[in-house]
């Protein structure tokens, strides 16, 4: 059985990654350095640990609720804009904004768990607009300028844990 202290430090991590998550510790207005500061990890981590956590900040609190599970989609349309989902078949804002700055970690974390970018040049993307899929369950697409001239931008579908079957 596996407990706290025999976790691998990754795992580690990203439990603690995303209990800061819950409970609200990080201001997503803030640039990256700044809102990590703020919750208790001056300094971030390095690259290499952010491309083996398969956690996307701002975005986790859709992703990982079983209250929201309903979400099929999170869209992102540009940094200072609300956060949209699709729940249950309804666009919804969400009131949260995000600075530029975690729009552009998302896109990394999505572009570099998916495969399509090297963590030695992960602002070298092939083209200005990408599509992927992530951690089996996450199917983006990714604009960046001049594809989006108003900023960055994401659009995640979240495919189902567990597939409906027909005697469902």
């Amino acid at each position: 059985m596996m407990t706290v202290l025999t976790l691998p430090a990754t795992e580690t991590r990203l439990n603690e990654l995303r209990q800061l998550t819950r409970t609200n510790r990080f201001d997503w207005k803030l640039p990256v350095q700044d809102a990590l500061a703020r919750a208790g990890l001056p300094g971030g981590l390095p690259p290499e640990e952010w491309a083996r956590l398969a956690w996307y900040g701002p975005l986790e609190s859709w992703l990982q609720s079983d209250v929201n599970a309903q979400i099929s989609d999170i869209l992102i349309n540009g940094p200072g804009r609300d956060v949209m989902v699709i729940d249950e078949g309804q666009r919804m804002p969400t009131g949260v904004r995000i600075h530029q700055q975690w729009i552009e970690f998302v896109q990394r974390q999505l572009l570099l768990r998916a495969g399509l970018i090297s963590l030695q040049n992960p602002n070298l993307w092939p083209k200005h607009a990408m599509l992927g899929t992530a951690d089996r369950r996450l199917r983006f697409a990714v604009t960046r300028p001049p594809a989006s001239p108003d900023g960055p931008t994401i659009s995640i579908r979240i495919l189902p844990r567990h597939w409906r079957k027909i005697d469902d």
